[in-house]
């Protein structure tokens, strides 16, 4: 927010007065206050262009996800429920990047159950934290990350095949391919970047039905340069719920997307979240955070971390002891 803040105070201030300036953004809260012209487009077309809303006018509201504790069972969504333990479990976690300490001496504990909601300023910590997570990344020497639903020793692979994850690295990864959105949700099946072979029918199948939950069917056959980027966003998230997972892990999933593709978006993973899977999703924007994500972890600058949770100071402090509380 405060980068935010930052960047639209320094534009304001290169700008000549003179000069004219455009800039496009899926969030009104995100336009500085000297803007005098609003265009509106859909399908390609200018639907209005005239002088900017008045101050005081209310930004379109982002949809919440809904409870959908009631909705069918779905054999793609959700791995079998396994005896209540805890997911992930980190001690004494210091994570370097580039020689850079990123992370400090972090003790979290992810029940089962649990969803999260990780904040902090630029460079914090937030996407080390995730990348981490996935397996990406490791602890640096003291530090130790359980995954309790696997033996010790089994392959990351196997712990890959059991995770969803969405951030913007991956996307820039495969905004360079020349795979098709069909084969990004392939790839997902695989935890891989791109495919090292064809397709199978029934590869094919789960993808365009991982697609269809996000709309996306029609846009099967389109090369990932030949989409938006918040069209390539929901690609992803297709790519990360094509597989049965025990846990999503998404970094600022909503960036990009206007606020019906949003919608499609929070709908879909509210819908995992009812079926048992855990999600830990970072954001800089307090309202993208669904009201089924209780717990925050908190990245300050300096690296370091703070717990709050529905369990108040008790379950700040059993979390940082890494014991159990109820969700």
């Amino acid at each position: 927010t405060r980068s935010r803040r930052a960047f639209l105070r320094q534009l304001w201030r290169g700008i000549d007065v003179k000069a004219a300036w455009i800039q496009t953004t899926h969030r009104a809260t995100d336009a500085p206050r000297e803007v005098t012209h609003v265009a509106r487009l859909e399908s390609g077309r200018i639907m209005y262009a005239g002088p900017a809303i008045q101050p005081g006018t209310k930004s379109p509201v982002r949809g919440r996800a809904k409870d959908h504790s009631d909705a069918p069972g779905n054999a793609s969504g959700v791995l079998p429920a396994a005896a209540a333990t805890d997911l992930v479990r980190l001690h004494g976690v210091r994570v370097y990047r580039d020689e850079r300490l990123v992370i400090r001496s972090l003790d979290w504990t992810l029940q089962h159950g649990q969803h999260w909601s990780v904040t902090g300023p630029n460079g914090s910590g937030k996407s080390t934290f995730i990348a981490m997570l996935y397996g990406d990344l490791w602890p640096a020497h003291g530090g130790r990350i359980e995954r309790p639903l696997l033996p010790a020793g089994t392959p990351i692979e196997d712990w890959k095949r059991m995770v969803g994850r969405v951030s913007p690295e991956l996307q820039a990864t495969y905004a360079a391919t020349a795979c098709t959105v069909e084969e990004i949700v392939v790839s997902g099946l695989h935890s891989s970047i791109g495919l090292n072979a064809p397709t199978t029918p029934g590869e094919r199948a789960l993808a365009r039905r991982g697609l269809a939950r996000v709309d996306m069917l029609e846009l099967r056959g389109r090369r990932a340069r030949e989409l938006s980027y918040g069209q390539l966003r929901l690609a992803l998230l297709a790519r990360a719920i094509v597989a049965p997972r025990r846990l999503l892990l998404l970094d600022e999933p909503f960036d990009g997307l206007d606020a019906a593709t949003c919608a499609t978006a929070l709908r879909v993973i509210g819908d995992m979240a009812a079926r048992r899977v855990q999600i830990v999703l970072a954001t800089h924007h307090g309202e993208d955070v669904p009201d089924y994500v209780r717990n925050v972890l908190a990245f300050g600058r300096s690296g370091r971390a703070t717990i709050t949770g529905p369990d108040g100071a008790a379950g700040r402090a059993a979390a940082r002891r890494g014991r159990r509380t109820r969700p």
